[in-house]
């Protein structure tokens, strides 16, 4: 029990900020590309939440791999920061790739466009969490 009450400080820090940074990297990301996602889910398009999903999903999985191997608050910020940068990097790439892809997922509110940028998105957080051992 001692144990548990002398790690909990650690556990808040981390847990906090990495909800914090992944809350305002979710932010950033919506203002970011070209349409509002939480506005296009409020008015129930499935195509945006699965996407905005597999978004954050290829946000947490690095962000979970580098607390597991950090030593410091400052290191897992500092990768999150960088699996930001990948995951908005990998939105413009494959919105330049896949032309149609942003209409695609808000005017015909299509699935299979959003469900591949959802994997990719998904794919390409689990390349940069084995790639985020220190």
């Amino acid at each position: 029990m001692t144990h548990l009450l002398n790690t909990l400080p650690n556990f808040l820090i981390y847990f906090v900020s990495s909800l914090v940074f992944l809350a305002v990297a979710v932010r950033v990301y919506i203002w970011i590309t070209p349409y509002d996602e939480l506005a296009e889910i409020r008015q129930g398009n499935t195509a945006a939440a699965i996407s905005l999903v597999g978004t954050i999903l290829g946000l947490v999985i690095p962000i979970a791999s580098i607390i597991m191997n950090s030593y410091s608050i400052l290191e897992v910020l500092a990768w999150s920061g960088v699996s930001f940068a990948v995951q908005i990097t990998l939105y413009f790439i494959l919105d330049i790739w896949f032309t149609k892809v942003r209409n695609a997922i808000i005017v015909d509110k299509c699935n299979s466009h959003a469900i591949l940028m959802a994997g990719l998105a998904i794919t390409m957080g689990i390349l940069q969490a084995a790639c985020l051992v220190p």
